[in-house]
């Protein structure tokens, strides 16, 4: 169910009076939105009826997004006929969560016949959130004067990007999506929605940890399809960082780059996410996770539950034996597991994508980033590379000079780009 979606209050007013506050008025209307967009989708909205689910939730959520809302509005859409449900029981192992889906007499009745009659919500351009349930925080609870002033740069920025991106078409050619009656765009058997092109950034507590981009519709299509996107109707190239958040790692512990500040190694078959009998995408978790754990124990949990092509009853096992290799693997990277420095690298990684959209911006070439990998129109390739390369290495020297003696608290590590700071 996406958040950010919801039906005009008049519409809401013709089909039916909601009961109660008006967090589940405007629960109300997101689910309706929702099954209208699932409709034209040919499927059903997923939701859950479990307090944890609304705990954990990406920060962005609206303040009424919560399992009381929206229990509440589906108990009522359902009781006069507008949806219809399949709830599931309480289960650990449960394959889906509960789905809705609109009925008839809801389509008939709301007349909706193109996904722009739908209102999206736009996010603000930065967002603060607890780390403990993933709330919203209000900035001037938590920071203090000169990080409000540092927010407020941040927030100017994202804001330039969007600005900057708004003059430019980005769209995909038709053998690649299909622009459906309703508007969505179908890509690979994903739908997106093109009118969702804004940027923001995500931080966690503080300004020292997260920060990443995310929001537009292209950072939600499959891998293997982005470099097809167009640029007011141009081609366009996608350059990515090799293992950033690792490499910024062995910078954290005094040693040099195993890339040599390349933005990808010269040996094309090189992976630094490597070890024999390990996929690598199951390495590259394990490394994050131990970054980002407070114990080792909350590391194999939290593997664990990311190993589902595992028996259930060999996940812990088997978690255990890819955190063993990957500490063997890294043996120098010792004093980064389970120090939280996962969440501080990727304040690092997300000032390095800033400052790449900045340089290009000042060029006057548009870039969309995907975290660490950026998309451009071809013609501007070198430009990119070269904007790549001048960020990769500041951001290296930054922490070359800023990391702490090996004996150091790494918590007393502060890594920020200066070109970042208030001037």
């Amino acid at each position: 169910m996406r958040p950010d979606a919801s039906v005009a209050p008049e519409q809401l007013q013709r089909l039916f009076t909601v009961k109660g506050p008006k967090g589940v008025q405007e629960a109300c209307s997101c689910i309706i939105a929702n099954a209208i967009l699932a409709h034209w989708q040919g499927a059903r909205v997923f939701y859950s009826r479990d307090h944890t689910f609304y705990a954990a939730v990406r920060a962005g959520t609206p303040l009424w997004f919560s399992r009381r809302a929206i229990v509440a509005a589906i108990d009522q859409l359902v009781a006069c006929g507008l949806i219809k449900e399949w709830r599931t029981s309480p289960s650990a192992g449960a394959r889906y969560r509960s789905r809705l889906a609109a009925t008839q007499k809801l389509i008939e009745a709301i007349g909706l016949d193109n996904v722009s009659a739908i209102l999206w919500q736009r996010p603000p351009p930065v967002i603060l959130r607890c780390r403990a349930d993933r709330r919203n925080l209000k900035p001037t609870d938590v920071l203090n004067d000169q990080e409000l002033a540092e927010l407020c740069f941040i927030a100017h920025d994202v804001e330039e990007h969007n600005r900057f991106l708004s003059d430019y078409k980005i769209s995909f050619p038709p053998e690649v999506a299909e622009i459906v009656p309703t508007g969505f765009v179908k890509v690979v058997g994903t739908y997106v929605t093109p009118w969702c092109r804004y940027y923001y950034r995500v931080f966690n507590e503080d300004l020292r940890h997260g920060g990443r981009w995310y929001g537009p519709f292209w950072q939600n299509v499959p891998s293997g399809v982005r470099p097809k996107l167009l640029i007011d109707g141009e081609p366009v190239v996608e350059v990515d960082f090799a293992a950033c958040q690792l490499r910024f790692m062995f910078a954290c512990v005094g040693l040099p780059d195993p890339l040599d500040g390349q933005i990808r190694g010269i040996d094309p078959t090189s992976d630094l996410y490597n070890i024999n009998g390990l996929a690598r995408d199951v390495v590259k978790s394990a490394v994050l996770i131990m970054t980002n754990a407070g114990s080792p124990e909350a590391a194999r949990r939290a593997l664990s539950a990311k190993l589902t092509s595992q028996l259930r009853r060999n996940r812990s096992r088997e978690a255990a034996r890819v955190l063993a290799a990957v500490q063997a693997h890294f043996p120098t990277l010792a004093p980064l597991w389970c120090s939280g420095m996962g969440l501080r690298l990727q304040r690092v990684d997300s000032d390095l994508c800033a400052q790449v959209q900045r340089e290009m911006r000042a060029q006057g070439i548009p870039v969309l980033s995907v975290h660490d990998s950026f998309i451009t129109p071809r013609a501007a390739e070198q430009e990119l590379r070269a904007a790549m390369q001048k960020a990769f290495r500041q951001t290296w020297d930054n922490i070359a000079t800023q990391t702490k003696p090996r004996n150091s608290p790494i918590e007393s590590m502060s890594f920020r780009n200066r070109s970042d700071h208030m001037r």
